[in-house]
């Protein structure tokens, strides 16, 4: 959609999109690191209960990494089809949430976040 200063507005669904993968990966990362973090401080011990062999915590934290990937996969899949739009803006806003989704799923993957 254009606004009168010619500028574009992502909306609809890539917009939720985008924010959901944001939100989450930033859930994510911050409660990848704080897990560690107290599992260090607590001598390698977690009170959390235990799911399927991991702490309730570490599943919570897998889930939102798959959220995070689904969001990447499916942001950049909608940005793709709509690149013949020409909105510099939205799609530099796209490619910013795209590539730190890309970023995020390696980075994931390392810490074991997208590992059953």
């Amino acid at each position: 959609m254009l606004t009168g200063q010619g500028a574009f507005v992502v909306s609809g669904s890539a917009s939720w999109r985008s924010t959901w993968g944001r939100t989450t990966s930033s859930a994510a990362v911050a409660g990848t690191l704080l897990s560690t973090v107290a599992v260090f401080a607590a001598g390698g011990r977690l009170g959390d209960p235990v799911v399927a062999g991991r702490p309730l915590s570490w599943l919570i934290l897998q889930f939102l990494a798959v959220i995070v990937a689904v969001a990447t996969v499916v942001t950049a899949t909608s940005a793709w089809r709509n690149r013949r739009t020409p909105a510099t803006g939205g799609r530099v806003r796209v490619a910013a949430v795209v590539a730190a989704g890309a970023i995020f799923i390696p980075w994931a993957v390392y810490w074991g976040l997208l590992a059953w």
